[in-house]
């Protein structure tokens, strides 16, 4: 993103078969009404759906675009009539927002960070607790902005990060123009949690699933575009999982240790089987943020990976840190293996609680007295 405000395929580390896929469907004008790129937060389905975008509007006619042309040097410049960028906005106390009315700070997380995910923009958003959303506003503005001519292109291209946010009045009331855009009008959405959208949004796109970045190719980059010695790049690009906003906050000292740290403590906290220090785990994490104890349910996930891939001795397959692996080792020993998929259960469900704004410490409390059903005291 260093030349381009918004990417071109060079610009990315994505998959080059799937590069080329795009490229070719671009070529050939057989570009579906409806796609939607699936893959990590933080990770290359955005930047790909964007340079997708960007190839899509371009006046030429080649295997990426051009650079070059008035299309590409709107695109440069935050400029282009004929693409529209849709995301979750927190509501304002007197009037609805959309996209538009924050377009500038989305450019901004575009021009300062290489990759940034969800939590990156809801910081910058400064909304404290409060949860982002695509609200109906935004479906009455899309409505309206694709029922207009295209200004300058063939096509018109509206590009929705997120999609998972939307409120369920919002994604019915684009249902039809989903199903049956105005000609020349592409959606692309990127999500990176497509479990959480309606079926009926999901029917209405093809999915493309977003591979992570192969390793070398990763370890190369941090190298060359990030200042990592040799040494670093291959620890942080083997724990990031070919993530490489992953990879460039383990380089910065950033990565969600934290919460490695916290999920460790909801293990072993279960294993003690004593109401008074679920109670008071709870009430600590109730003093997070909603989106810091989401990370907590995720890294506990992890968490529970990393010490099923240990307890059958795959060490190549685990991805935290060396200083934190015999904790995890330890608590590992303590875990029957047939308690795996409920545990991981319990994690889904206390996930979709808090997703629906249900009570901190509640949830965290009724979580760690099911675990302690499926964990042996210690």
């Amino acid at each position: 993103m260093a030349d381009h405000l918004l990417p071109d395929y060079a610009a990315t580390l994505a998959d080059p078969s799937l590069i080329d896929q795009l490229s070719s469907i671009r070529l050939r004008d057989a570009i579906p009404h409806a796609l939607l790129f699936c893959g990590d937060e933080g990770g290359e389905a955005l930047p790909l759906a964007i340079a997708f975008a960007r190839h899509i509007l371009c006046e030429q006619t080649g295997a990426d675009a051009c650079g070059h042309c008035e299309s590409c040097r709107q695109m440069d410049l935050w400029e282009h009539p004929d693409l529209y960028l849709c995301y979750p906005v927190i509501k304002g106390d007197f009037r609805e927002v959309t996209s538009e009315d924050l377009r500038e700070d989305f450019a901004t997380l575009l021009r300062e960070q290489r990759r940034f995910g969800p939590e990156d923009w809801r910081t910058l958003l400064r909304g404290g607790n409060k949860q982002p959303h695509i609200f109906v506003s935004e479906a009455d503005h899309l409505i309206h902005i694709t029922s207009l001519r295209s200004f300058k292109s063939t096509h018109q291209v509206v590009l929705i990060w997120q999609p998972e946010t939307m409120r369920e009045d919002t994604a019915n009331k684009l249902l039809k123009l989903l199903e049956e855009p105005p000609v020349g009008v592409i959606f692309l959405a990127v999500s990176h949690d497509p479990s959480r959208l309606l079926e009926t949004i999901l029917s209405r796109f093809q999915r493309i699933d977003v591979p992570p970045i192969e390793e070398t190719c990763l370890v190369d980059y941090l190298v060359s575009e990030c200042g990592a010695s040799p040494e670093q790049a291959y620890e942080a690009g083997h724990l990031a999982r070919g993530n490489l906003l992953r990879a460039m906050r383990l380089l910065e000292g950033k990565a969600q240790d934290r919460a490695i740290d916290l999920a460790l403590g909801l293990m072993e906290t279960a294993m003690k089987r004593t109401p008074r220090a679920y109670r008071e785990f709870a009430d600590q994490a109730a003093t997070l943020s909603r989106p810091e104890v989401i990370s907590l349910i995720d890294a506990t996930d992890r968490i529970l990976r990393e010490m099923l891939a240990l307890s059958y001795g795959t060490e190549e397959i685990v991805y935290t840190r060396l200083a934190i692996r015999d904790r995890i080792r330890s608590v590992a020993t303590a875990v029957p293996l047939s308690s795996y998929p409920p545990l991981m259960e319990d994690l889904s469900a206390a996930r979709r609680e808090l997703m629906q704004n249900a009570s901190i410490k509640i949830v965290f409390f009724d979580l760690l007295v099911a675990m302690a059903m499926l964990i042996p005291k210690r």
